[in-house]
């Protein structure tokens, strides 16, 4: 009998996962089941649209597609349940319980697909965003707001890691600078009349432990008519806390963003003695619509409030300094408290993992409860048949490459749970899913729709003499990617 395994998540989570086991375990076959119209999850619908290096892994994944040993199940929702009875919800075309009976083995790969909520007084106030909106209206997620708007001026941006700078670089980004990446003509219009001029990025902690990349900073530096603009007081405070006993120390890529900020700060501020780094790309740097726009960073600035007019609208977000001990960890020392007017804040300090229904989550992670990606149960007992890779696994954090290191140790933990039958048997051998999505009336895709849809997006971006362009329209998406009599795969 083959081994045949499902994995939840067509996200670079799941499709690299599928692909360790097809290579390990001999003889395997994978379905992928994925909620939304069309796979690669967050590398389509949360990586900001101008970083090709990044979107070029959907080349690799879309090899792992090609794979004949894989079958991909679009537009299909798997939750927590048990059989067909629990089918009365109308969210959960499967359930874990069915995949579990009719597979050897159910992998979770589920990621992320909403942000972690900041609370605070005011954070429920008109043009107060969580970043994963924003992100996903760009991307032309499915769900996500079809409008957006970017009149506010003057915004703040909550967050140090690399989401943060992705939302400044794309609040302030022109329309030609779209026009070279994929994003859909509807997001493009919506950038023409931008108004944003000026965005000031909140950092909880110090300038040591800024959690974005150095390519980050040089993406945000690169950007046409762009001046960073840093408080040297920051880098004083940072520097006498390092030195303090006992001090936590950067780790060396830590320390090259901490010296990468330096050096910026001193080229801003026209030093002579400096060579600004990095060097902006002189075809990067051409004129365009944009004008002067301004990014500054606030570290050691704690939010506490949103305050707010009669209509409920931002007007602006009020600070607490912070200060930084020996263990890293940053608290307010309450005597620097200040207000700065705006008229938008974002969120973007991270994302929560989606998790699956029910089933139990580590309280400081929000992963899916689990030992080195088996999961565990309440009681503590390892679950047979069922693990968690990715996000999933280990909570909303890590870039593509931990993904993919990830899913290679996971595919060969399977590989050896096979090989020392840890395995039951499925109780339903006979499981077919398309039979069962069928007499459910669930309209799935597979990678023949994958491809309808990718050769849409592409001539679609001829029409507009680029290479892509995506489609935001959810009716048209799923037209093409539901399953049709003539498909193959």
């Amino acid at each position: 009998m083959h081994n045949v395994f499902a994995v939840i998540g067509a996200g670079p989570a799941g499709l690299y996962a599928a692909d360790r086991i097809l290579r390990t375990v001999h003889g395997s076959h994978v379905d992928v089941f994925e909620k939304n119209p069309v796979p690669m999850g967050l590398l389509r619908y949360g990586v900001a649209p101008d970083h090709p290096s990044i979107k070029r892994v959907q080349t690799s994944l879309d090899r792992i597609l090609d794979n004949p040993r894989l079958r991909l199940f679009t537009g299909v929702h798997v939750g927590v349940g048990r059989g067909a009875s629990s089918h009365a919800d109308p969210h959960n075309d499967l359930t874990l319980s069915e995949l579990r009976a009719g597979y050897t083995a159910v992998i979770i790969a589920t990621g992320s697909s909403h942000g972690r909520r900041l609370v605070i007084p005011g954070s429920d106030a008109v043009n107060f965003h969580d970043a994963a909106d924003f992100t996903a209206w760009y991307n032309s997620a499915p769900g996500a707001p079809t409008n957006w708007d970017l009149t506010t001026p003057i915004v703040a941006v909550i967050g140090g890691g690399n989401v943060a700078l992705d939302v400044t670089r794309m609040l302030l980004c022109s329309p030609e600078e779209l026009e070279k990446t994929d994003v859909a003509p509807s997001v493009i219009n919506r950038y023409v009349h931008s108004a944003v001029s000026e965005v000031h990025v909140f950092v909880r902690r110090g300038p040591a432990q800024a959690k974005w990349d150095a390519r980050q900073l040089r993406d945000l530096r690169s950007m046409p008519n762009i001046t960073l603009n840093f408080d040297d007081r920051d880098f004083v405070q940072c520097a006498d806390e390092l030195e303090a006993p006992d001090a936590a120390q950067p780790d060396h890529s830590h320390k090259a963003v901490l010296r990468m900020m330096e050096r910026l700060d001193r080229a801003e501020r026209d030093d002579p003695g400096t060579d600004p780094d990095p060097a902006v790309d002189p075809a990067a740097a051409r004129l365009s619509s944009a004008q002067d726009r301004q990014v500054y960073f606030h570290f050691y600035s704690q939010p506490v409030e949103v305050p707010t007019d009669d209509d409920g609208e931002v007007t602006g977000l009020v600070t607490d300094r912070t200060h930084v001990d020996a263990s890293g960890h940053a608290a307010p020392d309450g005597e620097d408290q200040r207000t700065w007017h705006l008229s938008a804040v974002y969120s973007a300090i991270g994302y929560q993992p989606d998790g699956l229904g029910s089933l139990p989550l580590e309280p400081a992670t929000g992963a899916l409860l689990n030992k080195d990606g088996r999961l565990v149960s309440p009681d503590g007992r390892i679950v047979r048949g069922v693990y968690a890779t990715g996000w999933a696994r280990r909570g909303a954090r890590g870039l593509v490459a931990d993904t993919q290191t990830d899913a290679h140790a996971l595919g060969d933990l399977v590989a050896a749970d096979v090989l020392a039958n840890e395995l039951p048997d499925p109780a339903d051998p006979l499981f077919d899913p398309i039979t069962v999505l069928r007499s459910r009336g669930v309209r799935y895709g597979g990678i023949d729709g994958w491809r309808r849809v990718e050769q849409a997006e592409r001539q679609a971006g001829i029409a507009s003499s680029r290479q892509k362009a995506k489609i935001s329209d959810m009716d048209e998406l799923e037209r093409l990617s539901v399953a049709r009599p003539d498909d193959q795969r």
